[in-house]
């Protein structure tokens, strides 16, 4: 095994890994930013201390342990396109975390010679 391949492959099978690291966290992230806004309610339906806290431009809001934040998207059936993406998104990354890790296996799991 020359030089380069015993520098190159560790950083490549590093770069894999943290490639896949990080795709399932940006999925996750995705995942859980659409779990809240799924939960949101439309404006005309919130409480009365609720409008003294939320801006008032704003179309939806969710509540959580009894704080109120403004969903600026609105409500996600009124955007179905922007939901429907970010579930592909979730999909994408998930695919490309599998194939980066599947490669990085691949790769350090090969063949080893004793050269």
């Amino acid at each position: 095994m020359s030089w380069k391949a015993e520098v190159l492959d560790p950083l490549v099978a590093g770069i894999l890994q943290l490639a896949s690291s990080a795709l399932i966290i940006c999925a996750a992230a995705i995942f859980f930013r659409l779990l809240r806004w799924s939960d949101a309610v439309p404006i005309a339906e919130a409480p009365a201390a609720a409008l003294e806290v939320l801006p008032g431009r704003c179309p939806a809001f969710h509540a959580e342990h009894g704080s109120y934040f403004c969903e600026h998207l609105g409500l996600s059936y009124q955007r179905p396109a922007v939901w429907i993406g970010a579930l592909i998104l979730i999909v994408i990354c998930g695919w490309l975390a599998w194939y980066f890790n599947s490669l990085h296996k691949r790769r350090t799991s090969g063949p080893s010679s004793t050269s």
